[in-house]
């Protein structure tokens, strides 16, 4: 199977486990031995200067997601390709280290969400879901990883569901694989507008004046 990596799951509307019920996640990584994910829609009520370490320097007030029942330090999902540590998808990236956390607090301009907890699936169990039909895809797109609004399980379920054709019910394996089909190809399609805008800049700077 193609890395999910830079995909959306999507929970279903049926009783699902606790931990993951209405929620929307984001892949950051997805390989033989190990996946994982952060659940994009369940903010916590502390603001990043309450738990930042030194908190004097930082003055962001944005709220703190909880990614997921797997504890772990703080972690960003950004579009800051200069405080890269991997890259999730086309222009979306993800952070550890402390110092590019900080750095990433005081740049404006470049969206961010900061997560404390993350989702994880050992050899086989996320591919095990997916073809059991236990949750839907979908491409990240940016304006749903940033999304702060509490309606984004509702309104990317109603999405996907539509454009598969689903009229509301559960997502089957052999729609499920004709959904993932069109997200990958989606990502392709995302990949190569991302990479003419990085050559079209790089063109740009190289010019010379005639």
């Amino acid at each position: 199977m193609k890395s999910l990596a830079g995909q959306l799951l999507i929970a279903p509307p049926q009783e699902f486990d606790p931990d993951f019920s209405k929620t929307v996640l984001l892949v950051i990584q997805h390989s033989a031995e190990q996946s994982l994910g952060l659940v994009l829609n369940r903010p916590t009520s502390r603001p990043i200067k309450q738990v930042w370490k030194g908190r004097r320097d930082c003055e962001c007030y944005q709220h703190i997601y909880l990614g997921g029942p797997v504890p772990c330090p703080l972690i960003a999902v950004h579009t800051d390709k200069l405080l890269a540590e991997m890259q999730i998808g086309p222009g979306l990236y993800y952070s550890a280290k402390r110092k590019n956390l900080g750095r990433l607090l005081q740049r404006p301009g470049h969206p961010f969400k900061i997560f404390e907890g993350h989702a994880g699936w050992g050899p086989g169990q996320l591919e095990n879901w997916l073809e059991a039909g236990g949750w839907l895809l979908w491409p990240a797109l940016h304006r749903y990883v940033f999304d702060v609004s509490l309606d984004l399980w509702k309104e990317v379920l109603e999405l996907a569901q539509h454009d598969a054709g689903l009229g509301g019910q559960l997502c089957c394996p052999g729609r499920l694989a004709s959904l993932f089909k069109l997200s990958l190809l989606l990502q392709d399609v995302a990949q190569v507008v991302v990479r003419q805008d990085e050559l079209r800049v790089e063109l740009d700077g190289a010019s010379v004046p005639g």
